[in-house]
């Protein structure tokens, strides 16, 4: 469900957002994180560290994904590079979605461990093929994860995955003043 680009009114100035970036020559898209500035809605920019942003790699005629996190629902914008340089992309909102609208299951930004192992690959006559890889998740949802590993995992070749919830015990605790 699309709802109106004027949900950028809502977005306070300085906000850290998540951006999802199209790469020239490959399906995948580059995660990155970003400060939101405000310009004249449509239209807004994303700044950045220096070094970090892979400007001659973008692909600009594919739309990007902005995660904003806005204390409760997280929205998600679809929006084009009008301009890139090292630090800045200037954006256009094309649309903005909400997830609660989207999708009944939840989506939860997680870093926690991920392993991946192969899948029985016996099965697929590759008995000497046993690997095993560990990475960090991104995000987990409903639907599936989003994770990080120190190389490629093989893409032909189905894959077991474990991953590593922290317990109660593990999380952070905050004492009262």
């Amino acid at each position: 469900m699309t709802v109106s680009p004027d949900i950028l009114n809502d977005v306070p100035d300085a906000k850290p957002v998540r951006i999802f970036l199209p790469i020239a020559g490959s399906k995948e898209r580059f995660r990155i994180g970003g400060i939101y500035k405000k310009t004249e809605p449509p239209r807004f920019n994303l700044l950045f560290k220096p070094g970090v942003l892979p400007v001659d790699e973008l692909d600009t005629v594919q739309p990007c994904l902005i995660i904003i996190d806005m204390g409760g629902p997280t929205v998600s914008v679809e929006a084009m590079i009008t301009t890139a340089s090292a630090q800045v992309l200037e954006m256009i909102v094309q649309k903005s979605i909400s997830h609660d609208q989207m999708r009944e299951f939840f989506r939860v930004d997680a870093a926690t461990e991920v392993i991946g192992t192969s899948f029985k690959p016996e099965l697929f006559g590759k008995s000497d093929a046993t690997w095993s890889m560990q990475g960090t998740t991104i995000d987990i949802s409903g639907s599936g994860i989003l994770a990080s590993f120190p190389k490629k995992v093989p893409m032909d070749e189905p894959i077991r995955l474990a991953i590593t919830l922290p317990t109660a015990g593990a999380l952070p605790t905050r004492s009262a003043p």
